[in-house]
């Protein structure tokens, strides 16, 4: 089984799957937010296509530690995920500087960070080399 983050925004969703040790991710697909039906639709055919277990969102805490007007969106998408697939494990991840991380794997790499949101997705949930909500597959 596979573990997918998600980095929900107002106007998409970066989807990432990592391998099946969970040592590296893929960007897998943008889906561009139309209706919730519509995303949470999109994100059930990628659990079953991707064979996922763990779904991994981004929580934007404030730099302070502080639960602010994006957290609380990403909190209740996590809580509509938990709902909709009982089946998976729903983990909020910290990502306070996981951005400044995955923007300098980008400045090594072809494909620029700003222009795909699947890509940032897999970058900063695995822009460490063990990160800190997983343990692994199992």
């Amino acid at each position: 089984m596979r573990a997918m983050s998600l980095d929900v925004g107002t106007k998409t969703i970066g989807i990432a799957t990592s391998d099946l040790m969970w040592m590296i991710a893929n960007g897998v697909e943008t889906i561009r937010r139309t209706s919730v039906e519509r995303d949470f639709t999109r994100i059930g055919e990628l659990i079953k296509e991707h064979e996922v277990s763990t779904l991994v969102v981004g929580y934007p805490k404030n730099m302070n530690g502080s639960i602010g007007e994006r957290a609380q969106i990403c909190e209740a998408f996590a809580e509509e995920l938990r709902n909709r697939f009982p089946a998976c494990k729903v983990v909020l991840w910290d990502e306070r500087l996981s951005t400044v991380a995955a923007e300098k794997v980008a400045s090594t790499s072809a494909t620029p960070l700003r222009f795909a949101p699947a890509t940032a997705a897999a970058m900063k949930c695995w822009s460490t080399p063990l990160p800190s909500w997983t343990t692994g597959p199992g």
